[in-house]
Parts: structure tokens; C-alpha cells; sequence
């Protein structure tokens, strides 16, 4: 159930030009963050067909009615405005129609108490986080403007209570705000303030309704889960049947299983062991399947550094065997050789066993040519090997 918030705050002089200008959105910036710019065209007065000089026309209210030749006070309170609106909830599902209804019906409620004339404005804001009219009625009575008698303590409290009816009567679900006479009233920033924070508990409450719908699936699939699960244990795996014996000799209570229950509970024993006992074997030889891999990574690394100086000095020696006759490979190979060396040992060692089977061969080129074909072959299968 939503609530009505209907709050007054009393304008003198001093006050118009900052509440017209909120009001009527004069301001290039704004304090207020609440205030989306980008929406402030939504914004309509159902007093006025356009915007107003606030002194002006409440000044023009005063003196059409007034009736004694007295100057009014520079401390008098020229306006009443109340501030109109109820929580998020209470507007989310109405459209720009409604909205605009239920507030011209609050707007009549002044309008049939106090009187048409003395409606100066009735802004309503569609660009803040709440639907909220700013309604001023200028306090005249009698030909006089008097604020302590048209507002005085029981008809604040006739609004709180007549208000709700009248828009119920309508069709509006509100209801008034718990009575408290002792309660503090509310200044406009404060006001501002405390729905700014009713905004936020009110997004927090959605957010958390949520999490709680989320959490509640979660709990059912969970659930579904464990009985499924206990279902199953129950038909595949039957609790054993245990009964109490009580020994006659000590009275000492022991428990007993029957022939049946002992040797299921041993096979299970069994199979657990044998699970155990395999899934040590399948780590042991996944170590030992890691250990072979680093030591086949050392040695292509090493294969592949040796490569690359193998293929630089054999086109070295190919290019120096094309200056002289045919069958001094093996020479040029030497001559090849003292423009590589390489500080590793292993690597080394893998060039003088490929080039000692390359200088004992008497096809010279033609076997440096096979090498680069089974070489290819080898590059292939490590790149297969590392994907």
C-alpha cells in the first residue's frame, strides 16, 4: 500500500525568485542531481497555460481580493506551497495520462477549499526520480492575506485527512501517513533529501526481492538435486540393516550386520580399494607422461638450435663447393664450420654427428638435400606434437 505525501512550506517575498526558478527550470544548472534535463520538456503547470513571473502574478492575486489599504508586510507569507506526490511504486505502472489525472484531482481538492482565484501555480515535475506537483496557493480570506488562520493547526490536519478520501473517491489507493503530532517538520531540501533516500531503500528492496527470486530457483534445483541423489543411493546402494544385542555375561550394547549387509559392505570395501589403488596408478603415470614431455621439450629445443646452424653452414659449404670441381664437399663443410660455433655441448655434438654422416657420404649434396626433406618431416611432428 502506498502513502500520500503531502507537505506545505511556507514562501515570503524572499523566497519567489528561487522557487520560480526551480520550479519553472530557469536554472543552466542544478544543484539537485535528481533532476534529468533531458526530460524536463515532460514538466506541464495545470494552472497556467505558459511560465509566470512568480511575484508578479501572486502579487496580482493579493490585490484583486485585498480589501483594506494596509501595506503587507515585508516578513508576510505571500504563498503556500505543497508538495504533492507518493512513492515509485504507486506511479510505475501509470502512464502520462493518469499521472496528469491524479494530480489535477489533488489540484481540485484546493481548488473547491480555497478557491480557484487563489491557485498561483500547480508545476508538476516528470524529470525527477518521482512524479511531484508544486502547488501554490496564496493564503487570502476575508480580503485579507492571512496564513496563520487559512493553515492553522486543524486544517493542516483536515488536509492529512480529507485528501487521501478525496483521491480514494477517485479512484487513487492511497492512504494518509501515520499521524504524529509530535513528528518534525520537514524543510523542502530535507524533504528532497529523505525521498532521495526512500528512492534508494525502494531500488535496494526491488534489488534484493530479486536476488531472493534467483536464490529461491537455485534452492529448488539444489533440492531436486539431493533427492534424486538420495533416491538413487536408496535403490542402488540400501542401507544395511543394523541391529542392537546386548551381551547377557557384561550388558555392554554391540551391534550386529547380517550375512547379506557384511558382504555387500565388503565388495563396496573391495571396490573402493581397487579405485583407490587405480587412481594412484593413473597419477604415478601421469607424472611420469609430464616428466617424458620436459625432457622431449629440452630436446627439441635443442634439436631445433642445431638445425638452424646445420642449415647455415651447410649453405655455406654449398656456395664455397660451387667454386671448385666436383667431390670436395666435405672441405668446404670445414671451412663452413669455423663461422659457427656454439657454446652448448649438445648442440655441438648433434652438428659433428650430422656432419660426419654428410662429409662419409659419397653423394655430398644430394644427402644435405634429403636432410632438408627428413628435416621438414620433423619440424611437422613437433608442431603437432606442441598442439
Amino acid at each position: 500500500m502506498s502513502f500520500l505525501v503531502a507537505r506545505m512550506e511556507k514562501m515570503k517575498s524572499q523566497n519567489l525568485g528561487g522557487i520560480q526558478k526551480h520550479n519553472q527550470r530557469e536554472f543552466d544548472t542544478f544543484s539537485n542531481k535528481e533532476i534529468d534535463t533531458e526530460r524536463s520538456y515532460m514538466n506541464f503547470d495545470l494552472v497556467n497555460q505558459s511560465e509566470i513571473n512568480y511575484r508578479d502574478r501572486i502579487m496580482d492575486i493579493i490585490q484583486e481580493q485585498k480589501t483594506d489599504k494596509r501595506a503587507i508586510r515585508k516578513d508576510a507569507v505571500l504563498v503556500n506551497e505543497w508538495i504533492i506526490t507518493s512513492d515509485q511504486k504507486f506511479f510505475e505502472d501509470m502512464n502520462l495520462k493518469e499521472i496528469e489525472n491524479f494530480f489535477e484531482t489533488a489540484a481540485d481538492f484546493f481548488k473547491k477549499r480555497y478557491g480557484k482565484q487563489n491557485l498561483a501555480y500547480g508545476q508538476v515535475h516528470l524529470d525527477e526520480s518521482t512524479p511531484h506537483m508544486h502547488l501554490g496557493v496564496v493564503p487570502m480570506k476575508d480580503g485579507k492575506l492571512q496564513a496563520k488562520n487559512v493553515f492553522n493547526r486543524k486544517e493542516l490536519f483536515e488536509i492529512q485527512e480529507k485528501l487521501p478520501e478525496h483521491l480514494k473517491e477517485n479512484g487513487f489507493n492511497l492512504e494518509r501517513g501515520i499521524p504524529n503530532k509530535e513528528r518534525k517538520n520537514l524543510t523542502v531540501p530535507e524533504f528532497k533529501e529523505m525521498k532521495s533516500k526512500l528512492t534508494e531503500m525502494t531500488q535496494i528492496e526491488k534489488s534484493t526481492l530479486e536476488s531472493i527470486k534467483v536464490l529461491e530457483k537455485e534452492k529448488n534445483f539444489l533440492e531436486r538435486q539431493i533427492n534424486e541423489s538420495k533416491d538413487y543411493l536408496k535403490e542402488e546402494h540400501p542401507q544395511p540393516n543394523v541391529k542392537k544385542f546386548t551381551l547377557k555375561s557384561t550388558g555392554e550394547d554391540i551391534y550386529g550386520l547380517s550375512k547379506v549387509d557384511f558382504l555387500q559392505l565388503d565388495a563396496i570395501r573391495k571396490t573402493s580399494n581397487q579405485v583407490i589403488s587405480e587412481n594412484e596408478r593413473l597419477e604415478n603415470e601421469n607424472k611420469s607422461l609430464k616428466d617424458n614431455e620436459k625432457h622431449l621439450k629440452a630436446h627439441i629445443d635443442v634439436l631445433e638450435e642445431t638445425q638452424g646452424e646445420i642449415s647455415t653452414i651447410l649453405k655455406t659449404a654449398q656456395n664455397h663447393a660451387s667454386k671448385f670441381s666436383e667431390g670436395i664437399l666435405e672441405r668446404s663443410i670445414t671451412y663452413a664450420k669455423q663461422f659457427s660455433k656454439n657454446k652448448s655441448p649438445e648442440i655441438e655434438k648433434e652438428k659433428e654427428k650430422i656432419l660426419e654422416n654428410i662429409n662419409e657420404s659419397p653423394n655430398g649434396l644430394a644427402d644435405y638435400e634429403n636432410w632438408k626433406k627428413k628435416n621438414a618431416e620433423f619440424q611437422k611432428r613437433k608442431r603437432n606434437l606442441q598442439i
